[in-house]
């Protein structure tokens, strides 16, 4: 599979979408609600993911603000209802309690916010077969998701501690098990900060790099991207993901 490094902007015939332009959960929900309606359902998938991104914003210490944004669109009754919980985990040893925001725009422009006293935390207990964790997780319901309505959810959690010392790395899979209209992703650093990067799994180009006062900035924008394969069970987490 090939996917092209591109700039989101530059692929739109028309203006970007009120989610793409406007900060998190800032877009007016009547222009949310009228331009997702707007769009043509995709072909093979129940879900229509409007766009995900992420950014990690590292201090001097190796320290990250680790940013998570997803909002889509359920086309079934079905799908709505799988998809109607926030959820977000976290190593209490290292990290604070997940910061998590979302909203529901109703197909007739309606808002619906999501209550934080409706999250509850829970421990993980296992990564997976065999491997116990510390890990928590922190979730709850979203409220009034139904057919053709916009869930647009936030989660922000802060290290409070680096992972290592010495560094870290950070993984972001760009693409998911269904198509994706678009995926951004955002990386920032002191200047003086070591930082590398790399792409894998067919993804070529290079970031929009700038510069913030002293803080060096990677930009990433893909479109259209299609539904990453399933990951082979066991995969050793050095293969190069799809």
């Amino acid at each position: 599979m090939t996917q092209s490094l591109t700039v989101l902007a530059a692929l739109l015939q028309t203006a970007a979408p009120a989610w793409l332009d406007a900060p998190p959960l800032t877009a007016a929900p009547a222009v949310v609600a009228r331009e997702s309606a707007a769009l043509a359902p995709p072909t093979g998938t129940d879900v229509d993911v409007l766009l995900e991104e992420a950014t990690f914003a590292f201090d001097e210490r190796g320290r990250a603000v680790a940013t998570y944004r997803l909002v889509y669109r359920p086309l079934t009754r079905d799908a709505a209802a799988r998809w109607a919980e926030v959820a977000h985990a976290w190593s209490p040893w290292h990290q604070a309690r997940p910061e998590i925001a979302a909203r529901v725009i109703a197909p007739d422009g309606a808002e619906h916010r999501l209550d934080p006293a409706s999250l509850v935390e829970a421990g993980l207990g296992r990564d997976q077969d065999g491997l116990l964790s510390d890990r928590r997780v922190l979730q709850g319901p979203l409220p009034a998701v139904e057919a053709g309505s916009v869930v647009e959810e936030v989660e922000t959690v802060r290290d409070e501690a680096p992972l290592f010392e010495a560094g870290t790395v950070r993984r972001f899979h760009v693409g998911r098990e269904r198509p994706s209209r678009a995926i951004r992703l955002r990386v920032e650093a002191p200047a003086g900060l070591p930082l590398t990067w790399a792409l894998r799994g067919g993804l070529g180009g290079a970031p929009e790099a700038s510069r913030t006062g002293d803080r060096r900035v990677l930009a990433w924008s893909w479109v259209d991207v299609p539904a990453r394969p399933a990951e082979e069970p066991f995969s050793p987490p050095d293969a190069a993901s799809p």
